[in-house]
């Protein structure tokens, strides 16, 4: 089973999200090289692990209301300069596809990262934190 990140608002972490971000996962150590040469927050600084965490052990799945108070929630204006620099970095620089790093991970980490932004900025907008929920 691969593991993946959901972008989860606080405001409707029981909505789930209906985008399978695992290139993102995957790709993460990579982006944070990236973001730490572009001067950003690291990606994996927005990852929530609770969710992971109790699907890994014996505990019973959490409710929703158990999770939106165990779970790390994050300030999206914090995020989104991370994301957008991200984003167009990858953008700018598509030789990255040469790299054996991306190779496989390039293009559908650039369809992820705009759909995160959207999902980012639209928490914004509706005053909500969000996380990238860590799921198996």
């Amino acid at each position: 089973m691969a593991t993946s990140v959901w972008v989860l608002l606080q405001s409707a972490a029981g909505d789930g999200d209906d985008f399978n971000h695992c290139a993102i996962f995957d790709a993460s150590d990579e982006l944070d090289k990236v973001a730490a040469d572009l001067g950003v927050k690291r990606l994996s600084e927005f990852f929530d692990w609770t969710e992971f965490d109790v699907s890994m052990s014996d505990d019973e799945p959490l409710e929703d209301y158990e999770y939106v108070a165990a779970a790390h929630w994050f300030d999206p204006v914090e995020a989104l300069p991370t994301l957008e620099s991200l984003l167009a970095h990858m953008k700018q620089h598509p030789a990255m596809l040469e790299s054996p790093d991306w190779e496989d991970l390039y293009e559908p980490v650039v369809e992820e990262l705009e759909d995160v932004v959207v999902k980012v900025k639209r928490a914004a907008t509706e005053g909500s934190r969000f996380n990238l929920c860590v799921v198996m």
